[in-house]
This record gives structure tokens, sequence and C-alpha cells, in this order.
């Protein structure tokens, strides 16, 4: 398969639009020896001489005319190419994906907690993942979120095992407990109550234990 690098392309271009190769070394910042190697060698992987030197300038061949239009559009989707990937490169970077427990809806903190962060960091994009709490567990665990604002109670990763693992449609997990490995700032306390049959073995208690 022909294959050409891309530096050779950038020194053709700078040698048809200087005409010389003195000036296209100063344009592209190399020296002028460089310039003629890369020269050299790009005419012979292609087999035939892109420039014939006159009195004056280096004159582009008639090869060299023809491959012009066509390098010119490489070189321009490269750069495009490249200040996309920049972009992106950017975006990514600066983009915080945080999780908020659909269980936290309800509480004024989150609202005044999430305004206080944007007001703090307005440069920074973010997004709010609002999806049940066992999820953004999950997604913690395995980095597709920074950081999520959960409700519930620490507990130890053989316990939370269940995170490790996907979730299958419809199934609900423990949405009162996240594994104690992951890194967290308590934001404060809140009590818990639960609605239970009067069967269970909870229901005997005032204060259920931890």
């Amino acid at each position: 398969m022909f294959q050409i690098e891309l530096k050779l392309l950038r020194c053709m271009m700078a040698v048809v639009a200087e005409g010389s190769v003195t000036r296209a070394a100063e344009r592209l910042h190399l020296s002028q020896p460089t310039i003629s190697g890369q020269i050299r060698e790009l005419e012979r992987q292609l087999g035939f001489s892109l420039f014939h030197r006159t009195t004056r300038r280096l004159e582009t061949s008639a090869e060299g005319q023809r491959l012009v239009p066509f390098v010119q559009a490489i070189l321009l989707d490269v750069d495009r190419l490249a200040l996309e990937i920049g972009k992106m490169q950017s975006t990514s970077a600066s983009r915080f994906r945080l999780g908020a427990s659909v269980f936290s809806l309800q509480f004024e903190e989150r609202t005044e907690l999430l305004e206080a962060f944007a007001a703090a960091m307005p440069e920074l994009q973010y997004s709010i993942d609002n999806r049940l709490q066992s999820a953004q567990v999950q997604d913690l665990l395995a980095g597709r979120l920074d950081a999520a604002i959960i409700l519930g109670v620490a507990a130890a990763l053989d316990f939370a095992a269940q995170y490790t693992g996907a979730l299958k449609t419809g199934v609900i997990a423990n949405e009162i407990v996240y594994p104690d490995s992951l890194e967290r700032v308590v934001l404060g306390w809140r009590p818990i109550q639960l609605l239970l049959p009067a069967v269970s073995a909870l229901a005997g208690y005032a204060k259920i234990p931890r």
C-alpha cells in the first residue's frame, strides 16, 4: 500500500508556495538541507520529479502541478481533523459528570449545592445524571461519573457486591447503601423512615440498627 508521510507533503507545498528551498525552510522553521532531503525522498517515493530549477526559482513540474490540489485537500482535512480533536479533548477535559440521586430531588440543599458549584466553576461544563442511586454507584465505580450526590449508609464492599455487576432491566438494587470504598464527603445527616410490614423482623425496632 502506497503511503507518504504528511511532513513530506507539507514540505512540498511550502516549496510550491515559496518557489525556493531557502524560503520554504524559513517558513517551516527547518534547515535548507532538511527541506532538500525531504523533497528528494518524496520524489524517490513518487518516482518522478516535482520541481525544475530555473535561473530564478524552482518551478513546479507538470506532475507536481497535478498533485497540488490533492495535497492541498489532504492537508486541509488533516488540519480540520486536528482542530476537531483539539475541541473534543478540550471539552472532555472541562466536562464534569455529576450524578444526583433521584431521592435527593426533594432536598433544598441539593439545589443550593448545585447552584453554588456552578457559580464557583463557571468555566466548567457539567451534566447531571438523575437516575436511580444504584446505577449511579455503578458508574462511580466504573469511572463514568466524576462525583455524585447520594443518600444512604456506607457498607463493606462485599456487602455491596451487587454494584460491581450489571443490573438487569427492571431490577431495583438496595438503594440505601453504597460501597465504603468510594471516596466521600458527608454533607449532612437525615433520619430515614421505612414503611415495613408488621411481620418483618425489623418492625419491632423503634430505631433500626445499621
